[in-house]
């Protein structure tokens, strides 16, 4: 179970990262970071971005947590239905990353790789759960 504690909590820093980019370049923009716009597509408010990412964040922390304290009851069904819901996210994010790359990279939603490449990690985060509850449930 170490292992998967590990890999959500460094998909959760991966996520932080992004989401604390997104405000110093909101807030005091630096030079070596991406500018403010190139890290969302515009189709939600920043003020409901943030919001909603910080959520996710506390999400992530607690399943994180969950794990790296050893107290996740492995469950088949729950394992299934999560490796199905992260398998499309996932599915999905990476469709939209490769028509902004090669077919519509001007497009406004398609367009902004950085969105995209951040819902693979929370896609991953998602699925991992999902393949440790598929492998360690023991119920007949």
């Amino acid at each position: 179970m170490k292992g998967y504690a590990f890999g959500l909590w460094l998909l959760w820093a991966l996520f932080c990262f992004r989401v604390l980019g997104q405000l110093v370049q909101h807030l005091h923009p630096v030079s070596f970071l991406p500018a403010f716009d190139v890290w969302q597509s515009g189709v939600v408010p920043y003020e409901v971005l943030l919001c909603s990412q910080l959520l996710i964040l506390l999400l992530m922390a607690f399943v994180s947590y969950r794990f790296s304290s050893n107290v996740v009851t492995p469950g088949r069904r729950l394992g299934i239905g999560l490796l199905w819901v992260g398998g499309l996210y996932f599915t999905l994010m990476l469709g939209r990353l490769i028509i902004g790359l090669f077919i519509l990279p001007g497009h406004q939603w398609f367009g902004q790789w950085l969105p995209s490449l951040f819902h693979l990690v929370l896609a991953l985060f998602i699925i991992l759960p999902g393949i440790y509850h598929v492998r360690s449930d023991r119920s007949p």
